[in-house]
């Protein structure tokens, strides 16, 4: 059984914007990336939506913000943090749910 959908590239997206604050004169860096996941099933996509989806209202820190959107069997995660490290920690942990909840899902199936 397939869970997801072969990319025809890279799931992972990542785009870093550098904004000039003129009143301080110093540089601020954001990071931005946005992680494309496609499902073989509307099905899974609306499951694995459902796991991710509150964790968006769980600011657990200030340094990033992540919003999900669901199409059919296709998720988009936008994350924009402060920094790369930000953007990195971020992507790890909504990675690992992603996987995590991929496994539980096709455990269940085998159940069935």
């Amino acid at each position: 059984m397939k869970f997801f959908k072969k990319a025809k590239k890279s799931p992972v997206e990542i785009r870093q914007h550098h904004n000039i604050a003129h009143n301080i004169g110093n540089l601020k860096m954001k990071a931005q990336a946005a992680i494309h996941l496609s499902f073989s099933s509307n099905r899974y996509s609306k499951i694995v939506f459902q796991a991710l989806e509150p964790e968006t209202h769980a600011m657990l820190t200030s340094r990033s913000k992540v919003q999900i959107k669901k199409e059919d069997s296709r998720l988009t995660i936008n994350i924009e943090a402060k920094d790369i490290s930000a953007l990195r920690a971020t992507i790890n942990s909504y990675l690992r749910h992603s996987y995590l909840t991929k496994n539980i899902i096709q455990f269940l199936d085998k159940l069935e």
